[in-house]
């Protein structure tokens, strides 16, 4: 019933750039209703609206968690998309890569900085011993985001409470 930590800086990042040039957030996850608590939550970070897709994930094997979040993203307008660099609970760190490339859209993993310009979203990523690597990708496109790019926002009271009165959607597979 907590986010992901990788996801949380991803969130982060999405909620200061839509600060920054508009658009929206939407926050999605593909899990069982205690989820729900998940997606409050990046409702209350800022998250514009949630979207879960009902359905256990721990029988599941990545590729079929990247093809049921290729069906929803599809299905959405978007021009970046943001995962988590990995996650805590199966840690493999190779979700972004299959979504990005089912949806055919460039990528780069361990984002540690972003910048944004006209069509295109200039990065820098992290490799092992420190080594920084600078690239240009086309929009739309996908980032996988690495902890410490930002500084998650504290979310009070207030903006749980408030969170409550964003949408949730609730999908089932058979809708996507």
């Amino acid at each position: 019933s907590k986010i992901n930590e990788w996801d949380e800086y991803a969130l982060e990042e999405a909620v200061q750039w839509r600060q920054k040039l508009g658009g929206a957030v939407t926050a999605v996850t593909v899990g069982p209703i205690g989820w729900e608590d998940v997606l409050r939550r990046a409702l209350a970070m800022g998250a514009d609206m949630a979207i879960r897709v009902d359905e256990d994930v721990a029988v599941m094997d990545a590729n079929a968690i990247a093809k049921i979040l290729t069906a929803l993203i599809s299905r959405l307008p978007y021009d970046l998309v943001m995962f988590g660099a990995q996650s805590e609970d199966f840690g493999s760190g190779q979700l972004g890569c299959m979504v990005a490339r089912m949806l055919g859209i460039p990528h780069a993993t361990l984002v540690v900085s972003l910048q944004i310009e006209e069509r295109e979203v200039r990065i820098s990523r992290e490799l092992e011993g420190g080594v920084i690597e600078l690239y240009t990708l086309k929009l739309p496109a996908l980032l996988t985001i690495q902890t410490g790019i930002n500084r998650p926002r504290y979310v009070s009271f207030a903006s749980v409470k408030k969170a409550r009165d964003k949408e949730l959607k609730e999908m089932s597979l058979r809708e996507l």
